[in-house]
């Protein structure tokens, strides 16, 4: 994300656009940490693609907040 009124927006596109090159996430794959792109292999390790997501239902939690932050706090005090 860049913001809009970054002080150098241009240069801002550009360092976004290496990020994301072939160049640098197979950079980062060969660091082993995880490629943001799902094209580039993770290297001896499950990639994006293979990560499962939770299935939140936002609406549920949005209606039990309350009891879900005193839950927390009661846990974790």
């Amino acid at each position: 994300m860049i913001l809009k009124d970054a002080p150098n927006v241009v240069n801002a596109k550009l360092f976004i656009d290496f990020l994301l090159s072939d160049e640098a996430q197979g950079i980062v794959a060969k660091a082993y940490l995880l490629p943001g792109r799902k094209d580039i292999a993770a290297i001896d390790r499950a990639g994006v693609a293979d990560i499962k997501l939770l299935d939140y239902d936002w609406n549920w939690m949005m209606d039990n907040s309350d009891a879900i932050s005193t839950k927390f706090l009661e846990t974790f005090k």
